[in-house]
């Protein structure tokens, strides 16, 4: 019985003991990544130099204080621990939370770790930035310089890898020779169409130029043979001698049609059936005419008969008649003009 309950005191001491390090551990992150947040381009510059981490070469032998007994190399942003010992940020980080359910402790003298308890050792920042270290593209790159310098250095070093910034190329590059690989080699870069001069992809330029490009000259498809701009294909089958076409005098009942070039050549030959169709065309619509004056002419007559009558109708009956009375009597009479 005592037993259980001493187990159950041990227990209750653990988990209260998880939910103080849980909470310490959320207090030192959040105010570990609030400074890092204020720190700004810092901040990022370190997140690069952990992916560089070891790849470091210092021109001094590093002090055993400045190497991080987590990773085993260079101190980035320090954490230092109540028993003196100094981590990288990120290594204790990933070390707390990976012990969240106990007391983490220190990898070299097993002392308890207490976020509460740690801090940022900015003066061991400060003796790690200014040591000095190769450039990480030597031997390429001979530079030296300190650690706080390597950021810019890296900015402008020629032997920096870049990667092309052609969409659709991925290739790494020294950046003296990027430039002409932008411009010269890349098989991904833009370059002006030599016929539109309008800027395309260099992998697709020839595509554009084999079926897209309104300058190219291309062979008529009506099969005249000429090259025509693409652009200009429609006005020039207007005058091509190889499209087909209806003879100009079809309105006038010529039913010959085919290629422009022959039907120019019927139109030459037939002058006089063309005349003759003419002529037929125009006595058709003289008789038409004289058809529509004579119609005319009797509706006219028609009318005058009939207004006549209706006017004798009217003075004969007198006031006979209402006015109502002869409308109604006349109106069919008119209305069958």
């Amino acid at each position: 019985m005592a037993s259980a309950e001493t187990n159950g005191g041990k227990s209750q001491e653990s988990s209260l003991l998880s939910d103080d390090v849980r909470r310490s551990l959320g207090s030192w992150l959040e105010s570990s990544e609030s400074q890092m947040r204020s720190a700004g381009s810092v901040a990022s510059w370190e997140s690069e130099l952990a992916s560089i981490q070891h790849s470091l070469k210092f021109v001094m032998k590093l002090k055993e204080e400045f190497i991080c007994p987590i990773c085993k190399g260079v101190v980035l942003n320090p954490q230092q621990n109540s028993c003196g010992h100094i981590y990288c940020f990120h290594c204790l980080q990933g070390l707390l939370e990976s012990s969240s359910l106990s007391s983490p402790v220190c990898p070299v003298e097993k002392a308890a770790i207490t976020p509460s308890e740690v801090f940022q050792d900015n003066c061991c920042k400060r003796e790690i930035s200014s040591l000095e270290v190769y450039c990480t593209n030597s031997p390429l790159c001979t530079s030296v310089l300190t650690l706080n310098q390597l950021q810019e250095h890296l900015k402008s070093c020629q032997y920096e890898q870049l990667r092309c910034s052609n969409p659709g190329c991925s290739e790494l590059l020294q950046r003296r020779f990027l430039q002409e690989h932008l411009s010269s080699t890349c098989p991904h870069r833009r370059e002006s169409c030599p016929h539109c001069q309008q800027p395309f992809q260099l992998s697709v330029i020839q595509d554009h130029v084999q079926s897209s490009c309104p300058e190219v000259k291309v062979i008529c498809p009506d099969g005249c043979s000429s090259l025509v701009p693409r652009n200009k294909l429609t006005e020039h089958g207007e005058s091509c001698p190889e499209v087909h076409t209806d003879c100009s005098f079809k309105m006038f009942g010529c039913s010959v049609k085919g290629k422009r070039r022959k039907v120019k050549m019927h139109e030459e030959a037939a002058v006089c059936h063309h005349v003759l169709l003419v002529l037929k065309s125009n006595a058709h619509l003289e008789q038409q005419v004289v058809f529509v004056q004579k119609e005319a002419l009797l509706r006219q007559q028609r009318f005058r008969r009939t207004r006549c009558s209706w006017v004798t109708c009217r003075s004969s009956w007198g006031l006979c008649c209402s006015r109502t009375e002869v409308t109604n009597w006349s109106y069919p009479l008119l209305r069958g003009l």
